[in-house]
Protein backbone atom coordinates (compact mmCIF):
# COMPACT_ATOMS: atom_id res chain seq x y z
CA UNK A 1 0.00 0.00 0.00
CA UNK A 2 0.85 3.91 0.15
CA UNK A 3 0.48 6.17 2.74
CA UNK A 4 -2.89 8.03 2.04
CA UNK A 5 -4.17 5.08 0.66
CA UNK A 6 -8.19 5.31 1.10
CA UNK A 7 -8.65 1.64 1.31
CA UNK A 8 -6.75 -1.41 1.72
CA UNK A 9 -9.43 -4.30 1.15
CA UNK A 10 -8.43 -5.32 -2.56
CA UNK A 11 -4.95 -5.87 -1.49
CA UNK A 12 -6.58 -8.27 1.73
CA UNK A 13 -8.60 -9.80 -0.38
CA UNK A 14 -5.43 -11.23 -2.62
CA UNK A 15 -3.84 -12.11 0.13
CA UNK A 16 -6.91 -14.41 1.95
CA UNK A 17 -8.05 -15.84 -1.42
CA UNK A 18 -3.66 -16.67 -1.81
CA UNK A 19 -4.57 -19.14 1.12
CA UNK A 20 -2.62 -16.85 3.86
CA UNK A 21 -3.94 -17.81 7.50
CA UNK A 22 -3.12 -14.51 8.76
CA UNK A 23 -1.73 -10.97 7.37
CA UNK A 24 1.25 -9.46 8.87
CA UNK A 25 0.86 -5.73 8.81
CA UNK A 26 3.78 -2.74 8.88
CA UNK A 27 1.49 0.37 9.20
CA UNK A 28 0.79 3.56 11.05
CA UNK A 29 -2.41 4.28 12.81
CA UNK A 30 -4.09 5.70 9.53
CA UNK A 31 -3.36 2.98 7.45
CA UNK A 32 -3.88 -0.02 10.14
CA UNK A 33 -7.22 1.69 10.97
CA UNK A 34 -8.52 1.68 7.83
CA UNK A 35 -7.69 -2.06 7.01
CA UNK A 36 -9.14 -2.95 10.78
CA UNK A 37 -12.24 -1.07 9.83
CA UNK A 38 -12.27 -2.58 6.49
CA UNK A 39 -12.02 -6.10 7.31
CA UNK A 40 -14.41 -5.77 10.51
CA UNK A 41 -17.14 -5.69 7.58
CA UNK A 42 -16.42 -9.13 6.14
CA UNK A 43 -18.13 -11.34 7.04
CA UNK A 44 -16.75 -13.21 9.92
CA UNK A 45 -15.53 -16.20 7.82
CA UNK A 46 -13.37 -13.60 5.61
CA UNK A 47 -11.62 -11.82 8.65
CA UNK A 48 -8.41 -13.23 8.96
CA UNK A 49 -6.26 -12.68 11.99
CA UNK A 50 -3.47 -9.20 11.72
CA UNK A 51 -0.52 -9.44 13.03
CA UNK A 52 0.97 -5.72 13.22
CA UNK A 53 4.28 -3.84 13.75
CA UNK A 54 4.19 -1.35 16.74
CA UNK A 55 3.74 1.81 14.09
CA UNK A 56 -0.37 1.47 14.93
CA UNK A 57 0.31 1.77 18.46
CA UNK A 58 1.42 5.55 17.89
CA UNK A 59 -1.51 8.40 17.59
CA UNK A 60 -4.89 7.83 17.75
CA UNK A 61 -5.40 4.24 16.41
CA UNK A 62 -7.74 3.35 19.12
CA UNK A 63 -10.03 5.98 17.98
CA UNK A 64 -9.75 5.71 14.28
CA UNK A 65 -11.02 2.08 14.26
CA UNK A 66 -13.56 2.50 17.06
CA UNK A 67 -15.83 -0.52 17.79
CA UNK A 68 -13.77 -2.37 14.27
CA UNK A 69 -11.47 -3.48 16.70
CA UNK A 70 -13.80 -5.71 18.66
CA UNK A 71 -14.57 -7.63 15.54
CA UNK A 72 -11.16 -8.84 14.53
CA UNK A 73 -8.23 -10.89 16.01
CA UNK A 74 -6.03 -7.81 16.26
CA UNK A 75 -2.04 -8.35 17.30
CA UNK A 76 0.31 -6.16 17.85
CA UNK A 77 4.56 -6.64 17.67
CA UNK A 78 6.19 -4.59 20.23
CA UNK A 79 10.18 -5.00 20.96
CA UNK A 80 9.93 -2.75 24.03
CA UNK A 81 7.12 -2.74 26.26
CA UNK A 82 6.79 -0.38 29.28
CA UNK A 83 4.38 -2.87 31.36
CA UNK A 84 6.61 -5.96 31.67
CA UNK A 85 10.20 -4.57 31.13
CA UNK A 86 13.06 -6.95 31.71
CA UNK A 87 15.09 -4.08 33.64
CA UNK A 88 13.28 -2.72 36.54
CA UNK A 89 16.61 -0.51 37.32
CA UNK A 90 16.61 0.97 33.95
CA UNK A 91 13.12 1.69 33.69
CA UNK A 92 13.07 2.75 37.17
CA UNK A 93 15.57 5.57 36.40
CA UNK A 94 13.11 6.27 33.50
CA UNK A 95 10.14 6.94 35.18
CA UNK A 96 11.97 9.04 37.63
CA UNK A 97 13.32 11.22 34.90
CA UNK A 98 9.96 11.27 33.01
CA UNK A 99 8.12 12.63 36.50
CA UNK A 100 10.14 15.48 36.22
CA UNK A 101 9.15 16.43 32.63
CA UNK A 102 5.31 15.28 32.30
CA UNK A 103 2.49 14.24 34.32
CA UNK A 104 3.55 10.34 34.05
CA UNK A 105 3.38 7.73 36.71
CA UNK A 106 3.14 4.59 35.11
CA UNK A 107 2.89 2.76 31.76
CA UNK A 108 -0.61 3.50 31.76
CA UNK A 109 0.05 7.19 31.70
CA UNK A 110 1.64 7.17 28.38
CA UNK A 111 -0.78 7.26 25.63
CA UNK A 112 2.01 6.07 22.75
CA UNK A 113 4.92 4.12 23.29
CA UNK A 114 6.69 4.24 20.30
CA UNK A 115 6.34 8.30 20.01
Amino acid sequence: YHWGDKSLIDKYEIIRKSGAEAVILVANETEGSILVREVASLPEEHRLPLISHWGVSGGAFTELTGDAIEKVDFSVVQTYSFFDNKRPENLKRFYATVKKLFDVNGPEDIPSPVG
